[in-house]
Protein backbone atom coordinates (compact mmCIF):
# COMPACT_ATOMS: atom_id res chain seq x y z
CA UNK A 1 0.00 0.00 0.00
CA UNK A 2 1.49 3.18 -0.92
CA UNK A 3 1.92 6.09 1.63
CA UNK A 4 1.93 9.68 1.29
CA UNK A 5 3.14 12.67 3.77
CA UNK A 6 1.05 15.33 4.57
CA UNK A 7 2.36 18.39 5.87
CA UNK A 8 -0.88 19.95 7.39
CA UNK A 9 -4.18 18.53 8.40
CA UNK A 10 -7.45 20.23 10.37
CA UNK A 11 -6.20 19.18 13.74
CA UNK A 12 -2.55 20.73 13.17
CA UNK A 13 -0.94 17.37 14.73
CA UNK A 14 2.46 16.33 13.44
CA UNK A 15 3.09 14.04 12.14
CA UNK A 16 0.00 13.18 9.45
CA UNK A 17 -0.03 10.17 7.15
CA UNK A 18 -2.16 10.11 4.33
CA UNK A 19 -2.97 6.89 2.61
CA UNK A 20 -3.30 6.29 -0.98
CA UNK A 21 -7.19 6.21 -0.30
CA UNK A 22 -7.17 9.38 1.09
CA UNK A 23 -7.59 8.30 4.33
CA UNK A 24 -5.35 10.09 7.00
CA UNK A 25 -3.86 9.09 10.32
CA UNK A 26 -2.64 11.12 13.16
CA UNK A 27 -0.27 10.53 15.79
CA UNK A 28 3.03 9.24 16.41
CA UNK A 29 2.12 5.78 18.27
CA UNK A 30 -0.52 5.00 15.57
CA UNK A 31 1.35 5.49 12.50
CA UNK A 32 4.09 3.10 13.90
CA UNK A 33 1.37 0.57 14.84
CA UNK A 34 -0.03 1.00 11.27
CA UNK A 35 3.20 0.66 9.45
CA UNK A 36 4.72 -2.28 12.08
CA UNK A 37 0.90 -3.95 10.93
CA UNK A 38 1.75 -3.54 6.98
CA UNK A 39 4.98 -6.10 7.10
CA UNK A 40 4.35 -7.74 10.66
CA UNK A 41 7.04 -10.70 9.84
CA UNK A 42 9.80 -7.69 10.38
CA UNK A 43 9.13 -7.84 13.63
CA UNK A 44 8.34 -3.97 14.05
CA UNK A 45 5.95 -4.76 16.32
CA UNK A 46 5.08 -7.86 18.57
CA UNK A 47 1.71 -9.81 16.92
CA UNK A 48 -1.52 -9.21 18.65
CA UNK A 49 -2.69 -10.86 22.03
CA UNK A 50 1.04 -11.60 22.82
CA UNK A 51 1.60 -9.56 26.24
CA UNK A 52 5.50 -8.35 24.62
CA UNK A 53 2.63 -6.01 22.13
CA UNK A 54 1.07 -4.18 25.41
CA UNK A 55 4.21 -3.54 26.50
CA UNK A 56 5.57 -1.92 22.96
CA UNK A 57 2.28 0.07 23.36
CA UNK A 58 3.05 1.11 26.90
CA UNK A 59 6.44 2.33 25.69
CA UNK A 60 4.85 4.02 23.19
CA UNK A 61 2.35 6.32 25.03
CA UNK A 62 5.04 6.87 27.56
CA UNK A 63 7.22 8.09 24.61
CA UNK A 64 4.48 10.07 23.46
CA UNK A 65 2.93 11.24 26.80
CA UNK A 66 6.06 11.49 29.13
CA UNK A 67 8.66 12.37 26.40
CA UNK A 68 7.19 13.76 23.38
CA UNK A 69 4.73 16.07 24.72
CA UNK A 70 7.32 17.40 27.62
CA UNK A 71 9.27 18.75 23.85
CA UNK A 72 6.37 20.56 23.64
CA UNK A 73 6.85 23.98 25.31
CA UNK A 74 4.28 26.76 25.89
CA UNK A 75 6.23 29.10 23.98
CA UNK A 76 4.59 28.05 20.77
CA UNK A 77 5.37 30.65 18.56
CA UNK A 78 1.86 32.30 17.99
CA UNK A 79 0.42 28.64 18.46
CA UNK A 80 1.44 27.67 15.37
CA UNK A 81 5.06 26.15 14.60
CA UNK A 82 6.66 23.54 12.16
CA UNK A 83 8.87 23.13 15.27
CA UNK A 84 7.16 22.28 18.60
CA UNK A 85 11.00 22.73 20.22
CA UNK A 86 11.13 26.04 21.77
CA UNK A 87 13.30 28.88 20.05
CA UNK A 88 14.74 30.42 23.27
CA UNK A 89 17.31 30.09 25.47
CA UNK A 90 15.07 30.22 28.54
CA UNK A 91 12.52 28.11 26.66
CA UNK A 92 14.90 25.82 25.67
CA UNK A 93 16.62 25.52 29.97
CA UNK A 94 12.72 24.87 30.32
CA UNK A 95 12.19 21.75 28.58
CA UNK A 96 15.42 20.16 29.95
CA UNK A 97 14.55 20.07 33.04
CA UNK A 98 10.98 18.66 31.95
CA UNK A 99 12.30 16.01 29.65
CA UNK A 100 15.80 14.83 31.74
CA UNK A 101 14.03 12.86 34.04
CA UNK A 102 11.93 10.79 32.09
CA UNK A 103 15.28 10.46 30.21
CA UNK A 104 16.81 9.01 33.25
CA UNK A 105 14.30 6.64 33.53
CA UNK A 106 14.89 5.04 30.34
CA UNK A 107 18.53 4.96 30.87
CA UNK A 108 17.58 2.76 34.21
CA UNK A 109 15.23 0.41 32.16
CA UNK A 110 18.07 -0.24 29.55
CA UNK A 111 20.24 -1.25 31.67
CA UNK A 112 21.59 -4.72 30.25
CA UNK A 113 19.56 -4.35 27.09
CA UNK A 114 20.41 -3.20 23.68
CA UNK A 115 16.80 -1.75 22.48
CA UNK A 116 13.37 -0.98 24.70
CA UNK A 117 11.54 -4.71 24.34
CA UNK A 118 15.31 -6.52 24.47
CA UNK A 119 17.35 -7.41 21.50
CA UNK A 120 15.16 -6.28 18.97
CA UNK A 121 14.99 -2.77 17.59
CA UNK A 122 11.01 -2.53 17.59
CA UNK A 123 8.50 0.57 16.45
CA UNK A 124 9.01 2.29 20.06
CA UNK A 125 12.75 2.55 19.56
CA UNK A 126 12.10 4.67 16.20
CA UNK A 127 9.90 6.75 18.03
CA UNK A 128 12.95 7.32 20.93
CA UNK A 129 15.32 7.52 18.61
CA UNK A 130 13.61 11.23 17.05
CA UNK A 131 12.90 12.41 20.26
CA UNK A 132 16.70 11.71 21.17
CA UNK A 133 17.73 13.72 18.23
CA UNK A 134 15.16 16.75 19.72
CA UNK A 135 17.50 16.56 22.81
CA UNK A 136 20.59 17.05 20.74
CA UNK A 137 19.09 19.82 18.83
CA UNK A 138 18.46 21.62 22.59
CA UNK A 139 22.27 20.30 23.23
CA UNK A 140 20.52 18.64 26.34
CA UNK A 141 24.18 16.07 26.66
CA UNK A 142 23.15 12.45 27.01
CA UNK A 143 26.21 11.30 28.73
CA UNK A 144 25.52 11.41 32.02
CA UNK A 145 22.83 8.47 30.74
CA UNK A 146 25.53 6.31 29.45
CA UNK A 147 22.79 3.12 28.53
CA UNK A 148 20.73 6.12 26.36
CA UNK A 149 23.78 7.87 25.25
CA UNK A 150 25.01 4.28 23.74
CA UNK A 151 21.82 3.40 22.68
CA UNK A 152 21.44 6.46 20.58
CA UNK A 153 24.86 5.54 19.18
CA UNK A 154 23.95 2.08 18.16
CA UNK A 155 20.48 2.98 16.66
CA UNK A 156 22.63 6.27 14.72
CA UNK A 157 24.31 3.49 12.98
CA UNK A 158 21.97 1.64 11.55
CA UNK A 159 22.06 1.34 7.99
CA UNK A 160 17.82 2.38 7.65
CA UNK A 161 18.24 5.06 10.07
CA UNK A 162 21.16 6.66 8.09
CA UNK A 163 19.23 6.15 5.08
CA UNK A 164 16.02 7.63 6.44
CA UNK A 165 18.29 10.97 8.11
CA UNK A 166 19.50 10.96 4.79
CA UNK A 167 16.13 11.83 3.06
CA UNK A 168 14.79 13.39 5.45
CA UNK A 169 18.02 16.17 5.87
CA UNK A 170 19.48 17.86 8.28
CA UNK A 171 16.98 19.54 10.86
CA UNK A 172 15.89 23.18 10.58
CA UNK A 173 17.58 25.60 12.84
CA UNK A 174 16.20 26.55 16.75
CA UNK A 175 17.82 29.88 16.85
CA UNK A 176 17.37 32.21 13.94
Amino acid sequence: MPLARVRSHPKSYVPTLKLDDGDVLTKCAVILQFIADLKPEQGFMPAPLLRTRYHALEWLNFIAMEIHKNFITPERHGGVAANFLSKTASGQRATRVLVSPRLAYVDRVLCGRNYLMGDSFTAPDAYLFVMLTWAQRLDLDLSPWRNLSDYFERIAVMPSVCEARAIEGPPHSLRD
